[in-house]
């Protein structure tokens, strides 16, 4: 549920800093679009560094017992 959480927070502030630049005269649809592509990637690069700690967590306790 956090990570969900993370993801739309995340999406939101990309989403606000694309709709800022158009408010304050930048026209060019390209920075929309970039803004829109980090704000669906950003998030799930975030998202699977997390897995994979989570899981070298789990591999390294293995390893202990």
């Amino acid at each position: 549920m956090r990570e969900f959480i993370y993801i739309l927070v995340i999406f939101v502030c990309f989403s606000l800093m694309g709709i800022l630049l158009l408010a304050f005269g930048i026209d060019d649809r390209f920075d929309w679009k970039v803004f829109l592509y980090a704000s669906i990637v950003v998030p799930g690069i975030l998202l699977e560094g997390r897995r994979r700690r989570k899981k070298d967590r789990i591999k390294e306790q293995e390893n202990k017992q």
